[in-house]
């Protein structure tokens, strides 16, 4: 059973051979798994016999201003299209650490949301014609990633005491 047809068929509520599996490994952790005998350049899903989804990534961000800050060879400090400023480590998988959030208040929200308009270029369409007919060929699961929610408010946008104060 190819990954789209187990996914069609656990939406529909019918048995397929056995439950979708799939995951979003960090870089390190694929380090790891080379060194512990994977294959290097092997696709680690099909090393692991796990299912294969592919995401169409759809940039919801309000579009901000983008630039680097600070780099040295350690971290480097940069803003994001959400409106954050952010240290990254540049050790594989640490955690970003943020600094400051450009949504801090109702004013900054609705400039942010008058930012966030619908167009064709927030869909990176390259990508799509590079590989939709291969993902479909394969049977690969396809989905769109609309990457919200609280984790992104409060992490990415806002920062979590706002988010709080603002419920």
């Amino acid at each position: 059973m190819t990954t789209k047809e187990r996914f069609e068929r656990i939406y529909r509520h019918k048995e397929a051979d056995r439950v979708p599996v799939f995951d979003s490994p960090r870089a390190g952790t694929i380090a790891r798994w080379e060194r512990e005998g994977m294959p290097k350049g092997t696709d680690w899903r099909e090393y692991f016999n796990v299912d294969k989804v592919q995401t169409i990534g759809i940039d919801i961000t309000p579009r901000f201003d983008q630039k680097v800050l600070e780099e040295t060879d350690r971290y480097i400090i940069h803003t994001t299209g959400w409106g954050v400023t952010i240290k990254e480590f540049k050790e594989l998988d640490s955690t970003p650490e943020f600094l400051d959030f450009k949504v801090t208040t109702p004013e900054a929200w609705q400039e942010a949301k008058e930012r966030m308009n619908v167009s064709r270029d927030r869909i990176d369409w390259r990508n799509l014609d590079e590989n939709y007919g291969k993902w479909v060929q394969n049977g690969d699961w396809i989905e769109a990633g609309f990457w919200f929610g609280f984790d992104v408010t409060h992490s990415w946008m806002t920062g979590t005491e706002t988010l709080l104060q603002a419920y």
